[in-house]
């Protein structure tokens, strides 16, 4: 399991190969810092799917690597799974909120 938080702590989501998204937490701090802007349902899922995407990218790329290690899949299988680039580009989604 991965567990993703923004940088403030606000928001942890956790996700599994598997499943997926398992679960989310919202600081208590976090919401109340998140009720006092304009849109508040907005931003929480803003920062809910930027936590899933770092998650399910860094699932993803590790799985990635097994696979290539290994020589389980071909590279026409494991070319389809995303990169360190596609996960870097989503931790700097996330660092952005």
């Amino acid at each position: 399991m991965v567990t993703v938080s923004t940088r403030d702590g606000a928001v942890t989501v956790a996700y599994e190969l598997v499943r997926g998204m398992v679960g989310v937490q919202v600081d208590r701090d976090g919401l109340a810092a998140l009720r006092l802007l304009d849109n508040p349902g907005y931003e929480l899922a803003r920062r809910v799917m930027a936590c899933s995407d770092v998650a399910y990218h860094e699932t993803m790329v590790a799985l990635r690597g097994e696979w290539e290690d290994s020589a389980i899949m071909g590279p026409e299988l494991t070319g389809a799974l995303p990169t360190v680039a596609d996960l870097d580009a989503a931790r700097a989604r996330l660092d952005q909120l």
